[in-house]
């Protein structure tokens, strides 16, 4: 068994009286020292230095590409005003940031999550770090099995995860907060808040254009060798033209990755990658083609130990493969275009806000599109719109306890309509989970709904929020095992400046079923005239998914055979592998809580496998 010194990833981990009594002598075996005296921080070896910037007490990690004459002003203007979070909301990138005080420490995760802040209290010292294991590892720490049911059944109830994490000892920095010790506590606060959706579509175009352009130029520009993800779909097509276009002004090349794949609408997905490549000679495109990528389901013994369980784990071979051309091509900076779906396309609960504000005529008529293009009945989906309007969220957040008691066909068409058409998406459960952890959920979920907050009045721009929290956990243990592979992936739609762009859009347009994603269509089509932004077909990958699973279907079974799921009482490992099994002969499945036990299960296992020898 191999003993672990520290994580993979890049770690920081720091302490701070919450009195002022002095914390305890005690520090990690491996890594750097930041700050010495009450407050301490230390960091891990992986850090390079572009990621690690100092200004006094003030310490930025991650992902700042405005430069260091850019930092030191901000800096000292914030320090000045008191005013921190603006230098989170208004700079290009992602990262943590970390303020010393006398007396008082603050420390902030992103705007999207991807870059968290957990801590745990010791006696009178809080210690804090960017990941979950060196927290767990200071002393014994339990599993929190309502985080992991929690986690697969409703990932979009945030008020019930915000906070948690695996282990009960370990507590998360809900994202757009900030972490405050000192002065006899310990307290999580918000910092950010979420524009109205008010900005009229022209306007809100050129803002989405004039920051995503600058979140991209600025990468590239501080990036020796920039690579990125060239899917097809309009998300990463927009990321690579505009990082080709700056990179051309130099005489600089971008090496692209797209993959094959036997998915429906794989074939337009290729078409328009190429298409976008032949564009720009200097972008060297790397083609994968399917039949020598890895399948799904394949590699599942070599997913690194994240912070947080790996819910694409069952992907996990073909991310790797996609690192090491990455990693082979030189790359310091890779561009991924995941979050674009989460800030450009509320989910369908925004026609409640439609007739909410009496826009009837707009909220019908797209009720009327989105019905032809999901298959539905418009009178039952406005309807059912009508009705979430004038269902308070506590109420809504009650109903979700129905799904967990007595899981329910979600392939309905009923279930289905009624899912789609919410403050978030819903609860969603199988009859593998046993009845004692689907209880205990809905009991939790009954209890959250007497104090639940929606994010913002209305359910399309809260749904819209509570996506883009999501993606950015997500985000997080991606950029982790990405890490671990030796590449640095950055995610420009989640920065902070380009996710109040897109929610500031009014939510009519940003929604619009009649073309997809209006707002960044028309941010970019004058910019790139010969690629119109016009895609009308997203590829299906759950194709991909059930070929993978029936490949790989002895392993994946031996991983059931055992489980530490099962073992813990969250699974029945019969049902499951009965599950799995039908999923094998390709009958509908919900393939989301498939895929995340399944990867689940690999961390639990990576975690009781790990021989820890972290702390002095």
């Amino acid at each position: 068994m191999e003993r672990v010194r520290e994580p993979a990833d890049r770690w920081f981990v720091g302490c701070a009286p919450i009195t002022n009594e002095p914390p305890p002598v005690r520090g990690p075996r491996a890594g750097k020292v930041v700050w010495n005296g009450p407050s301490r921080l230390w960091l891990g070896s992986q850090w390079p230095a572009r990621q690690v910037w100092t200004a006094g007490d003030l310490v930025v990690l991650g992902d700042w590409i405005s430069g260091p004459a850019v930092l030191r002003r901000k800096a000292a203007e914030v320090l000045r005003s008191g005013r921190h979070e603006d230098l989170l909301t208004s700079a290009p990138g992602d990262f943590n940031l970390l303020i010393r005080e006398p007396g008082r420490l603050r420390a902030y995760s992103d705007v999207s999550g991807q870059r968290a802040i957990y801590y745990r209290r010791l006696g009178d010292t809080c210690w804090f770090a960017n990941s979950t294991l060196p927290l767990a590892w200071l002393e014994e720490s339990d599993l929190d099995l309502g985080w992991f049911t929690g986690s697969l059944m409703c990932p979009w109830l945030p008020d019930l995860l915000a906070e948690r994490s695996p282990f009960r000892e370990v507590r998360r920095v809900p994202a757009g907060g900030y972490l405050e010790i000192g002065g006899g506590t310990v307290r999580c606060l918000p910092y950010w808040r979420p524009p109205g959706p008010e900005t009229e579509p022209g306007e809100a175009a050129r803002l989405l254009r004039e920051r995503l352009t600058h979140a991209v130029e600025a990468r590239a520009d501080g990036s020796r060798q920039p690579t990125a993800d060239l899917s097809g779909g309009m998300d990463s097509t927009a990321l690579t033209l505009l990082a080709a276009r700056r990179l051309a002004a130099d005489g600089r090349s971008l090496t692209t990755v797209t993959y094959g794949s036997a998915a429906n609408g794989s074939d337009d997905d290729l078409a328009l990658a190429r298409r976008a490549a032949a564009g720009h000679p200097n972008i060297d495109s790397t083609f994968l083609p399917a039949e020598l990528f890895p399948r799904h389901f394949s590699d599942l013994d070599a997913v690194p130990l994240t912070g947080e369980p790996a819910l694409f784990a069952y992907s996990y071979g073909r991310f790797r493969t996609v690192m090491e051309v990455a990693r082979a091509a030189g790359s310091d900076m890779h561009l991924d275009g995941e979050g674009g779906d989460a800030v450009l396309v509320p989910p369908l609960g925004y026609l409640a806000d439609l007739i909410r504000r009496r826009e009837l005529r707009t909220a019908l008529a797209q009720a009327r599109g989105w019905a032809q293009v999901k298959s539905f009945s418009t009178l039952h989906l406005f309807a059912t719109a009508a009705g979430l309007g004038a269902r308070p969220y506590r109420r809504w957040v009650a109903g979700q306890r129905e799904a967990l008691r007595d899981p329910v066909d979600w392939l309905s068409p009923a279930h289905r309509q009624r899912s789609y058409v919410g403050w978030s998406l819903p609860s969603q459960s199988a009859d593998w989970f046993t009845p004692e952890a689907r209880l205990a959920l809905s009991e939790e979920v009954g209890a959250l709904a007497a104090r639940a907050e929606p994010y913002a009045d209305t359910p399309g721009q809260h749904g819209s929020i509570v996506e883009i929290w999501f993606i950015g956990r997500i985000c997080q243990t991606l950029r982790e095992a990405a890490q671990a592979n030796g590449v640095s992936v950055h995610y420009p739609f989640l920065d902070a400046a380009v996710i109040e762009a897109c929610l500031a859009s009014r939510i009519a347009y940003r929604g619009s079923p009649f073309a997809a994603k209006p707002l960044l269509r028309d941010a970019l089509a004058a910019e790139f005239p010969h690629h119109p932004f016009d895609r009308s077909t997203k590829g299906d990958y759950n194709a991909d998914i059930y070929a993978g699973l029936a490949h790989n279907m002895d392993r994946v079974l031996d991983l059931v055979s055992g489980a530490r799921v099962v073992e813990l009482g969250l699974v029945d490992g019969a049902r499951l592998a009965a599950a799995l099994n039908r999923m094998r002969l390709g009958l509908p499945m919900n393939s989301w809580l498939v895929n995340g036990i399944v990867g689940m299960e690999v961390w639990l296992r990576a975690l009781r496998d790990q021989s820890v020898d972290f702390w002095s």
